[in-house]
């Protein structure tokens, strides 16, 4: 409220006043303050900016400034309010403050500067330990990562992409190394990424290699056996095993009753593998392929059951009489039997005990034989069985007698004329390299049709001699 006076006389004593308007008289500065900013901030975010100021003749102007070095300025704002949105920079710095300029009507300037912060523009360092290129499905596996920052990390998230693209969250706040149950499904490139924050909200992320994750076992072949296989000899055995991800172990074994597979054959074996197959009889007995891949899946295949077979069959042949007639015919009597089956049979006839000749390549008991017309007295008849494994068995006959050559035989001529109904000695003779001869006599009245007089009669004979 403060006033000038202004007062004039004239030459006679006249006197004029005047005053202007009341106005103040302003010594003083603005009061003016400004709230401390929270430090650390983050670079490139926002921070509201809080103060006051004041002045009984009122502020004409304010100016608003950020420093990052504590000397240099930059303006934020020529007409601030409070409070005032701040795009932050993205430098970092640990030398950071706001300065507030208020200015009075007057011309009294007042100027104060915020606490010192720190400006965090610079993302964590962050990474991720590759896993195998494969992993086992369904199991869990250990995913080791690590993550610093100036400011701190304040989360760590670990997210996971089947496809090696599309990632979602594991574990939103997690620690290293973090055990993760992995998908049971079979995927081909996927990927994990973790993701760290610092202490001002500045995140950066690393991400893993390719892997697959594999739930399926190898894919596995083995050849059935025959139904029957000869105990005591060497078998190969064929087998094949892929997997996409790569093979690891496999185990070739046996089990005799076909149940308990106990005896391991062979270590990663390569096919063919050459089996001695052991010298006892079985029966249902297996094999059994187990092969494991690179992460641990295992896929088992057994064969078809099948027996082992050590026994030859059973075979006998009925012997044949002796002597037999050459150029005739023989019925050949016989047996077979094998648990497995008999696969052939081979019958064969020998004259001199040493070199056989063929009769039948599929005989069946009862054959009949066409007598060969060569004389023997060491003939015999051999029968060979093999089974479906490949036991043989061979018996042979009797030794018998094939007599191709007729007896010798003489008979005395009688007189030219001799007296009907009296009897008559008739002579003869009859020998055979077989010693077995049977006599018969026959007679024809016109020389020509003979009818049987007796049969197995001795010399002399004495026939009564027809009347006619």
């Amino acid at each position: 409220g403060s006033k000038l006076q202004y007062t004039v006389s004239d030459s006679v004593g006249n006197t004029t006043t005047v005053t202007n308007n009341a106005f103040n008289i302003d010594s003083s500065a603005p009061t003016i303050s400004i709230t401390d900013l929270p430090s650390p901030l983050q670079g490139g975010a926002t921070q509201g900016i809080t103060f006051s100021n004041s002045d009984t003749n009122g502020v004409a102007s304010m100016l608003l400034e950020y420093s990052l070095d504590g000397i240099n300025y930059t303006t934020i704002s020529t007409t601030p309010s409070s409070p005032h949105t701040w795009n932050i920079p993205t430098s970092s710095t640990v030398n950071a403050d706001i300065r507030l300029t208020a200015t009075d009507t007057a011309g009294n300037v007042a100027t104060t500067t915020s606490n010192t912060f720190v400006i965090d523009a610079t993302p964590p360092t962050v990474s991720i330990d590759d896993l195998a290129a494969a992993i086992l499905g369904g199991g869990t596996t250990s995913v080791t990562f690590s993550a610093s920052d100036s400011t701190g990390i304040t989360n760590l998230e670990l997210q996971y992409a089947a496809d090696g693209t599309t990632f979602s969250s594991l574990a939103a706040s997690t620690s290293s190394p973090y055990s993760w149950n992995v998908p049971t499904s079979d995927t081909t490139g996927s990927r994990l990424k973790i993701i760290a924050t610092d202490g001002v909200g500045n995140t950066n992320e690393a991400i893993t290699s390719g892997f697959n994750v594999d739930s399926t076992g190898p894919s596995l072949t083995l050849d059935n056996l025959t139904a029957s296989i000869l105990g005591g000899s060497p078998l190969d055995i064929t087998f094949t095993a892929t997997d996409t991800n790569g093979l690891g172990t496999a185990t070739l074994s046996y089990a005799a009753d076909g149940t308990n597979f106990s005896v391991d054959l062979a270590t990663d074996p390569t096919s063919p593998y050459s089996w001695n197959v052991p010298n006892v009889d079985t029966t249902g007995s297996r094999l059994q392929y187990s092969v494991s891949d690179s992460v641990g899946n295992v896929t088992t295949i057994t064969n078809n059951p099948f027996n082992i077979d050590v026994t030859a069959p059973a075979i006998s042949i009925t012997d044949l009489p002796s002597p037999l007639t050459g150029g005739g015919s023989q019925a050949i009597t016989f047996a077979n039997s094998d648990a497995n089956g008999v696969a052939s049979l081979l019958l064969e006839y020998s004259l001199d005990g040493v070199t056989y000749t063929t009769i039948s390549t599929s005989p069946t008991s009862g054959i009949s034989w066409s007598i060969p017309t060569t004389d023997s007295t060491n003939a015999r008849i051999r029968l060979t069985a093999t089974d479906y494994a490949g036991n043989i068995a061979t018996t042979e006959s009797n030794i018998f007698t094939v007599d191709q050559t007729p007896p010798t035989t003489n008979i005395t001529d009688l007189p030219s004329v001799i007296k009907g109904g009296d009897p008559i000695n008739v002579t003869f003779s009859a020998s055979d390299a077989t010693g077995s001869v049977t006599s018969n006599l026959l007679y024809a009245e016109d020389g020509v049709n003979y009818v049987t007089v007796a049969t197995n009669i001795t010399s002399p004979y004495s026939w009564s001699v027809p009347l006619s």
